[in-house]
This record gives structure tokens, sequence and C-alpha cells, in this order.
């Protein structure tokens, strides 16, 4: 994992849960679909892991080069795939989309809040949003919602 992000990248994240009889063939799709998401346009990492004690969570980390890239991904075939594969092998799906000049800002403190002035999930008040198994995640706020800092 790189050590810096830079201004403009986007980071993406999951934690999926599997379906308990499912955890192998989430494991085995997850892990076969990484090649053909390093292999996007602006993929900067691609990192999949399990949780260490064996629980079937599952976790995404993908940096991209910027918003248009992630978007790129986020239309193409491979992620249509994790999302199909989703709807069958998971019972939970939570994306998180950070922009890398939130983490930059020196922003680092726990907790959930809104958007940023900026319209992008700050890394420093993370938002989970959740996604049934198998749905598209909402489009990027290009904007904060109305009365929101």
């Amino acid at each position: 994992m790189k050590d810096t992000l830079q201004t403009g990248q986007m980071v993406l994240t999951a934690l999926l849960t599997a379906k308990p009889e499912k955890q192998g063939e989430l494991h085995q799709t997850l892990f076969s679909l990484l090649g053909g998401i390093q292999g996007q346009p602006g993929c900067l990492e691609c990192l999949a892991g399990q949780d260490l004690k064996g629980e079937p969570r599952f976790h995404l980390h993908l940096v991209w080069k910027d918003r248009a890239c992630l978007e790129a991904f986020m239309a193409a075939e491979v992620f249509r795939i994790l999302l199909g594969a989703l709807q069958v092998l998971a019972v939970a799906t939570e994306f998180r989309i950070v922009a890398a000049e939130d983490a930059l800002a020196g922003r680092a403190e726990p907790g959930w809040g809104p958007p940023t002035s900026s319209g992008v999930i700050s890394l420093h008040r993370p938002r989970l949003i959740p996604c049934p198994a198998g749905s598209t995640p909402p489009p990027l706020p290009l904007h904060p919602p109305q009365g929101q800092p």
C-alpha cells in the first residue's frame, strides 16, 4: 500500500459480508476479480482481504487516479460482475468513497458525519453507504445536500 495519497485521488473501500454458506465462493470470486480491477484505467491500488478470524467478512480497498477513473470503474463490466456476485453471495455490502484531499488535509479524528463542503465523503468523518447486495452504490455527490456544510 502506498504511504501517501495525492490530491485528486479517490478511495473506494467496501466491507462485504458473505452468506455463511457462501463464504468460500465469495472469497474465490473476489480474489479472481482483482486482476480485472487492477487492469482498469486509473487504478493505482487494489487490495482485498478477509477477516483474520475467518469470519465471513471481506474488505476491498481501491485507490483511483481521479473521480473520472472511479466513475468509469463503477460503469465497467468487472464492477457489474462484482455486484452480481454480491447479490448471490453476500448478505451485506457497505461502500465508502473518500477524496484524498480530506485525508491530506490532516483531518483524522474518528466519527460519522455528512459530506464535507467539497461534496465528497470525508475520511475524518467516514460515512458508510449501505448498499443492498447486488445493487449499485449511489453516485458520487457533486454538491453537499442542502443545509449541510
